[in-house]
């Protein structure tokens, strides 16, 4: 109880990182060098490539939240 501030701000830290580093890695996927503006190809690579990633990290969210709550909390 006396560290629930040192955890709300150590995940709020977390989220802002995240969503920091998501915005920079969309825009280098559909951006890349400069070429995407150029090409319509290079864009509609990138943007395939974003959304593989983002449905392969859907389906990893997916497959942690089907490990049921025994195993992930032990000390219960």
């Amino acid at each position: 109880m006396a560290d629930a501030g040192v955890g709300g701000a150590i995940l709020t830290t977390g989220q802002q990182l995240a969503g920091a580093l998501g915005i920079v890695l969309t825009g280098e996927f559909l951006m890349g060098d400069g070429a995407s503006l150029r090409s319509p190809t290079a864009y509609v690579d990138g943007l395939t490539l974003q959304v593989c990633t983002a449905s392969a990290a859907l389906c990893c969210a997916v497959c942690l939240s089907r490990i049921p709550s025994a195993t992930q909390n032990p000390q219960r």
